[in-house]
Formats: structure tokens, C-alpha cells, sequence
């Protein structure tokens, strides 16, 4: 993942914590897999959350499932996001079929 791209996006969005827009990108390469993590750090609240890429979400997912296909027209074409609800702080998979465009959970 690229920094900059990532810092982009996350001037556009805000903590789901405090509701802020005092997101920064950082990489944190001291945990030893030999890969950088991508995270961001809300400057108000001090929260970290790790970012990741959608294909990344789509490896995990289906890494848990098997491939995704669509169950209303059974399409292998799906995107898939990762979502939090502030109020709950429940997070989930959400998958949407890009033939049909309709969403679904995994």
C-alpha cells in the first residue's frame, strides 16, 4: 500500500472513536514479519487502527469462507469493505456484487 493514497483517504474520513478528522498514516515495520503495517492514528483521541486494502478484506474473507459469489445472480465478481457502527462499535463484512449490485453479508 502506498502512504500517500492512504493518507488521502484518510483526510476524508473521521475517527470512529471521537468523530475527529485528525487522521495520520503511519507504517509500523518493528513487528517482526518482515512486512509493514498500515495504520492509522487519530491525533485527538491517540486511537490506532490497522488499514487495509479492499483485496486485502477480500484474502481474509475468503480465506474464511471460500470465493465469494454472489447469492442473488451467482456472479464471482464481488467487492468486499469492512465496516464498523460507531454506536455499537460491531464490525463486520459487508460484499456487493458488482454485476447486480446488490449487497449481501458474508
Amino acid at each position: 500500500m502506498d502512504i500517500t493514497e492512504i493518507q488521502k483517504t484518510l483526510n476524508k474520513i473521521s475517527c470512529p472513536t471521537c468523530q475527529r478528522t485528525e487522521l495520520d498514516a503511519t507504517l509500523r515495520c518493528d513487528l517482526g514479519s518482515g512486512e509493514c503495517l498500515a495504520t492509522a492514528v487519530c491525533q485527538t483521541c491517540k486511537t490506532i487502527y490497522e488499514v487495509s486494502s479492499e483485496r486485502q478484506v477480500l484474502a481474509e474473507v475468503e480465506e474464511k469462507t471460500g470465493p465469494l459469489t454472489c447469492p442473488h445472480c451467482g456472479s464471482s465478481g464481488v467487492e468486499v469493505a469492512f465496516r464498523c457502527e460507531l454506536s455499537s462499535r460491531q464490525c463486520f463484512y459487508v460484499a456487493q456484487c458488482q454485476k447486480c449490485k446488490e449487497p449481501f453479508s458474508t
